[in-house]
């Protein structure tokens, strides 16, 4: 090329517009994925909680000896209020699995702790030495069920960067 005649100043060329594109793309992308990973991440908290999840999973926790699944519904409305389960580990130890009471209903508080009642009392009558749970840091309605019906020894178990968990023991007197 020839160069620009003397006496008319050279124009300079605009900058390259990609490293704006670029940026723009990735400020717009980082938020959408996140928001994407932690929808999926609720859908699986949410999935493993659900009717069909259930149905494949009670004959297996709920089988070995002195295991049980309660509820606490309307048997005419066909709707649940709450649910908890007791699964057997090993070595004397009892687990709270599917521990839930229904958003909406008159008396959570209530209902938590006549489901945690009912469990204890049939993790006492079944000899386990203790009974483990473990739930979602988002459950503080449980959470606190739990601590008053004197679950201690609580754990902070992180289950990805966004959820964390607690884990609680409660001691029982008889054991296995």
């Amino acid at each position: 090329m020839d160069p620009a005649p003397t006496g008319v100043p050279a124009v300079e060329q605009p900058g390259s517009l990609y490293p704006w594109v670029a940026a723009a793309g990735a400020l717009a992308f980082v938020p959408a994925a996140v928001a994407f990973f932690i929808y999926v991440q609720l859908f699986i908290i949410v999935r493993k909680g659900s009717e069909t999840d259930l149905t494949d999973k009670l004959p297996v926790y709920f089988g070995g000896d002195g295991a049980c699944f309660l509820v606490v519904g309307e048997p005419r409305g066909g709707r649940l209020d709450g649910c908890v389960g007791l699964k057997t580990r090993t070595g004397g130890q009892a687990e709270l699995v599917y521990f839930a009471v229904r958003p909406g209903v008159p008396d959570p508080p209530g209902i938590a702790d006549a489901l945690l009642d009912a469990a204890i009392s049939h993790a006492r009558q079944s000899s386990f030495s203790e009974v483990v749970v473990k739930l979602n840091s988002a459950e503080a309605g449980l959470v606190n069920a739990v601590k008053v019906a004197g679950f201690g020894d609580q754990q902070l178990v992180r289950i990805n960067a966004w959820f964390h968990a607690y884990r609680m023991i409660l001691k029982l007197r008889r054991g296995r």
